[in-house]
């Protein structure tokens, strides 16, 4: 789309010395504009008066940054991908994009179990590794295998899965650490 179609902003982070020369570091913040038109058009017809639309991670700063001191990242899960944040000093320094999300699991469920993928989001639902409402009804593995055994195998292929996610999360901290020798992370949220 190019920059034309897109809204752009920063945020300062702070003084940087990078080879001897004095640098001042900013987050740079993009956006498509058919989605913040999306967002404001909704809050619109919604009644309401749109007084600014920000991005997740920098509203999490700033309400955590009221009551934290420490150097936190935040992993935020979607379905796709997930966003690695690291906050400090009130301002988020550093974010990263995970080629790792909840379908990771669905998928890895419908491979392993040859389900289709509404059942599998059922069972990750069901044991407790998706946040959304369980579906009505019984499901239909409730009489292919013992419950402590369906259990156990979604508990398998599932942490299977999250190990990949933990993997990325450690090698992105260590990234950061090893590039911002100023900051420990002391907390994942």
């Amino acid at each position: 789309r190019g920059l034309d179609g897109t809204v752009l902003d920063s945020l300062p982070i702070g003084p940087a010395e990078i080879n001897g020369k004095k640098h001042f570091r900013a987050l740079l913040i993009a956006a498509q504009r058919p989605d913040v038109n999306a967002h404001l058009q909704a809050v619109t017809e919604a009644g309401l008066q749109c007084i600014g639309l920000d991005a997740v991670p920098c509203a999490a700063a700033r309400i955590l940054g009221r009551h934290c001191n420490d150097v936190v990242a935040i992993l935020e899960l979607d379905r796709e991908s997930s966003i690695l944040y690291v906050l400090a000093e009130h301002n988020q320094v550093f974010s990263r994009t995970l080629r790792w999300g909840i379908d990771a699991l669905t998928n890895a469920l419908r491979s392993d179990l040859g389900i289709s993928r509404q059942e599998a989001a059922g069972l990750l639902v069901r044991h407790g590794f998706a946040p959304e409402e369980a579906p009505p009804g019984p499901s239909p593995y409730d009489d292919l295998l013992p419950a402590g055994k369906l259990c156990a195998v979604v508990n398998e292929i599932c942490f299977a899965g999250l190990r990949q996610l933990v993997t990325q999360v450690e090698r992105s901290v260590r990234y950061f650490v090893g590039n911002n020798f100023d900051y420990t992370v002391q907390r994942l949220m």
